[in-house]
């Protein structure tokens, strides 16, 4: 009897459980309706051959950010970094000793956005830079020609080179996609994959091949 009992008791306390638990399914499924997750995203960016890049900027500069100010544009925190020319690689920048350059995202005060794909300029870091006017109604302030990827900070190897690296806000890549009607388009060299790990004077090198047939009359 004892044992019989001590068993009606587990099973009571059992359908207790099972009964609670079916209860709270719904109810769970009910708040995950209401409050979901935050989705996860990435950057993505339409690719741009090393070619296109060149074509569309005014200059390649290799720049060392000294400053910047940060503002609130239309809603949008915007980010405009005084930087020193170090060398104009090709192009050119109206014989400019500094730019201002324009980029997106930033930090005021409490407030932080983050702008992702954006070229990020840092103080006192040397960076080399594909830059083009923000419009066709205005030469400066210059921004970064299709944002991270036409930026390649750079940094001195173990050896003591100087080498240019493809920026790491990038983000995700698409490749550019054919016109209707016409054949695929032929692949083109990213600029990272003609720029990133080389020694700076390669670097050099390859964009100044590069500019005279682009921007040829």
């Amino acid at each position: 009897m004892v044992v019989r009992g001590s068993l009606r008791g587990v099973n009571a306390r059992y359908r207790k459980v099972v009964i609670t638990f079916a209860l709270m399914v719904p109810a769970a499924c009910a708040l995950a309706m209401l409050f979901p997750a935050p989705s996860a995203y990435a950057s993505v960016s339409i690719a741009i051959p090393f070619d296109d890049l060149v074509r569309e900027s005014v200059a390649a500069v290799l720049v060392t950010p000294e400053s910047a100010s940060v503002v609130w544009e239309e809603g949008r925190i915007i980010t405009y970094t005084k930087s020193h020319i170090d060398t104009v690689v090709a192009g050119s920048v109206a014989g400019a000793t500094e730019i201002w350059v324009r980029t997106r995202g930033g930090d005021i005060g409490q407030v932080g956005q983050a702008a992702e794909g954006e070229a990020v300029l840092t103080t006192g870091r040397p960076t080399l830079l594909f830059v083009r006017a923000p419009n066709a109604h205005a030469a400066t302030p210059y921004v970064v020609t299709a944002r991270a990827q036409g930026q390649f900070p750079v940094a001195t190897d173990a050896d003591g080179a100087l080498r240019v690296y493809a920026s790491d806000a990038v983000g995700l890549l698409m490749p550019k996609a054919a016109t209707a009607g016409r054949a695929p388009l032929a692949p083109h060299p990213l600029a990272s994959e003609v720029l990133h790990g080389h020694t700076l004077p390669d670097a050099k090198a390859a964009i100044a091949r590069a500019w005279g047939p682009q921007h040829a009359p």
